[in-house]
């Protein structure tokens, strides 16, 4: 059956670390199949990545190594899903000293990596604004 009408409430994004640490993968769902982009910002604005995602179905898989000096900042950094010219999904990574440590799904929530033992009382900076 067609799973009509129903797919714009799926529009979401899942951040993961993948195994060897520096990967990190993005996946979700847009509700249509045209035009995803994946652009990563830095602290400063800058843009440290773009790139297009395949879709044959509106979900959408893109990853990224954080490594090198786009990732020189320490601070956090924007994964933004685009579809056309709007924003659909937003994920947010804290990297310091090149290394990830944490990872914010699209409610804002910490997702646990598990290299990671920090206390948690600094979770919600004051960069992470309402857009």
């Amino acid at each position: 059956g067609t799973a009509f009408g129903s797919a714009n409430a799926a529009t979401g994004i899942n951040i993961m670390l993948e195994n060897d640490g520096n990967k990190v993968m993005v996946s979700g769902a847009t509700g249509s199949s045209s035009g995803i982009t994946m652009k990563i910002t830095a602290p400063n604005g800058n843009l440290v990545g773009v790139d297009q995602i395949d879709s044959d179905d509106g979900t959408y898989t893109g990853s990224f190594k954080v490594a090198g000096g786009n990732w020189a900042q320490n601070g956090i950094y924007t994964v933004n899903i685009h579809q056309g010219s709007t924003s659909v999904a937003t994920a947010k990574i804290e990297v310091t000293n090149g290394e990830i440590i944490r990872l914010f799904d699209f409610e804002g929530s910490y997702k646990d990596t598990e290299k990671m033992d920090h206390d948690m009382e600094h979770q919600t900076k004051d960069t992470m604004m309402e857009e």
